[in-house]
């Protein structure tokens, strides 16, 4: 299969001359993109015979930022592979179930909506987060329900799974990458999140099957009573909730590498955290104020026990670089790379398998949220000595500003460095868990989200791969940022649907940004499903 398509929805108007709508639908998910049933702000491609026409269908798909496109789009794809039978016999590669399919998510999942999406995506699937005419697969939380989601759902004949439908695949794709032979991983009868526990009615008294930090554990004596590593302990309980299959190969699993437990990437979403939040700078007296660097990070809160992102979702720090970390005391501040290295520290901060790539962020304090009642200055010097002994901690310099001036130059001074920008705090300010005044930020460049919708071709040193990403700012304005790209993300772009930063100048009268510069992924940013 092609994949010449991935990522892309397609969708045609008006009678074509390379065959009928079927014909089409094939060669489409043959090169692995979506053919749609009909256009929706969801499609990337619409494919006419005149795209110069100026039929309403047509302004309206441009309206959206759809690509329209003739149907040399299509003739002009990559030949697929033969099937001759003259040809060697060859291993065909094994495609992904989700594969040119589009998922819709309905409910509150037990697992992180998040994780969901991301781990469609990777395995080349399409998410819409709405159900839109190309949606083929809807997820749902409980799929007796009659909600007017679940009839629509009906309605249209789309393929509707329960959530362990993704929780037995996305267990199995993780769980079995670890083990030594691939070949043979089954999946447990009943798949359990970190931190899940199922009861169990015994004989005399009802127990508990528990998943901690990839062991599972049963509270009955027969499972404590086992001198063996916890790891590969089992009894009828874990036998009863897990399977016998299951059971058998993970304590073969686990004994044959020493008992060393297994990491299930899968972290529960907490509650996102009240973070106190910045408002721009407009020329307002900051004499007295104190200055930092804006840092060009990740913003992360220390909970006591994990860093979550501002959402909540919880990032897979390693215990090495919590080390000494206060477990009764929360703190806000940045993980930070380095300056211009923004897209580095998502890539690190987002893996579940980069730990020794933690050994080059450092956790840039800005403030302690739980230390209530004492003003700015106060909270300062109280966690300057809190983290003091932490290896990978360090807390954000302060400096008095003297004068606007003053300000201004230290603000030139590190962007010809490469950061940011600066922050501004009120002194004798407390913290507060929203938007304030006392914080203020000072960049030359202003900065926004968008969604990806879709692509444009590259053209000359960029023939053949993405020339710039078509993207939806948070004002629905559609535009295309391609500066700012590195030769890497433009062969392998965002997905569609991916949230990312574009800084730039200043916007025209018709709202749209000026000079828009490629920042990176957003991985901590949510965009409203609508």
């Amino acid at each position: 299969m092609s994949t010449a398509l991935q990522g892309n929805v397609v969708a045609i108007t008006g009678k074509l001359s390379i065959g009928t709508r079927d014909m089409i639908a094939d060669l489409v998910r043959a090169h692995g993109g979506v053919m749609a049933r009909s256009m929706s702000k969801h499609v990337t491609h619409l494919v006419t015979s005149d795209p110069t026409a100026s039929s309403t269908k047509l302004v309206q798909a441009k309206k959206l930022g759809v690509f329209v496109v003739g149907e040399s789009f299509l003739t002009s794809l990559p030949p697929l592979m033969s099937s001759d039978a003259s040809s060697p016999p060859s291993k065909k590669p094994k495609v992904s179930e989700f594969h040119g399919h589009v998922y819709f998510i309905y409910g509150d999942l037990s697992i992180d909506h998040d994780e969901v999406v991301a781990f469609i995506q990777a395995k080349g699937g399409v998410f819409s987060p709405t159900l839109t005419d190309a949606v083929t697969h809807g997820v749902f939380e409980d799929l007796s329900a009659n909600s007017p989601a679940h009839t629509l759902a009906r309605e249209r004949r789309i393929s509707m799974v329960d959530e362990s439908y993704i929780t037995r695949r996305m267990h199995a794709d993780m769980f079995g990458s670890d083990t030594e032979d691939k070949a043979f991983s089954p999946v447990p009868k009943t798949v359990m999140a970190d931190g899940d526990a199922v009861a169990v009615s015994g004989n005399s008294s009802n127990y508990e099957v528990r998943f901690r930090g990839g062991v599972y554990y049963c509270t009955c004596m027969g499972w404590k009573m086992q001198n063996k590593a916890v790891d590969v302990r089992s009894c009828k309980h874990l036998r009863q909730v897990l399977g016998d299959e299951f059971d058998r190969w993970r304590t073969k699993e686990d004994a044959k590498r020493g008992g060393a437990a297994r990491k299930i990437t899968i972290q529960p979403k907490q509650n996102a955290p009240k973070l106190l939040l910045a408002q721009k700078w407009q020329g307002q007296d900051v004499v007295g104020w104190w200055i930092s660097e804006k840092f060009d990070g990740v913003r992360g809160y220390w909970t006591g026990a994990d860093f979550v992102s501002r959402v909540g979702n919880v990032f897979g720090a390693p215990d090495f670089f919590k080390q000494n970390l206060p477990t009764n005391h929360h703190l806000d501040g940045e993980l930070f790379l380095g300056r211009r290295m923004f897209e580095q520290t998502v890539g690190i901060v987002k893996s579940h398998n980069a730990s020794d790539k933690w050994k080059r962020l450092k956790f840039m304090v800005f403030d302690i949220p739980t230390l209530q009642g004492h003003d700015f200055e106060a909270r300062q010097a109280f966690v300057k000595s809190l983290v003091a002994d932490c290896p990978y901690v360090e807390v954000v310099t302060q400096t008095r500003c003297t004068s606007e001036a003053m300000m201004l130059k230290t603000l030139a001074d590190v962007q010809a460095l490469g950061a940011e920008g600066l922050m501004l705090r009120q002194p004798r300010s407390h913290y507060v868990g929203s938007r304030s005044s006392s914080l203020l930020k000072v960049k030359t460049f202003l900065d926004d989200e968008a969604i990806v919708v879709g692509y444009e071709n590259g053209k000359g040193k960029y023939a053949g791969v993405v020339g710039s990403l078509k993207v939806r700012n948070r004002a629905n304005k559609a535009f295309s940022v391609g500066a700012g790209m590195t030769d890497v993300m433009r062969a392998d772009p965002p997905k569609v649907g991916t949230i990312v930063t574009y800084r730039y100048q200043e916007t025209t009268q018709a709202g749209i940004p000026r000079f828009p510069t490629f920042v990176g992924i957003a991985i901590d940013k949510e965009w409203p499903q609508s």
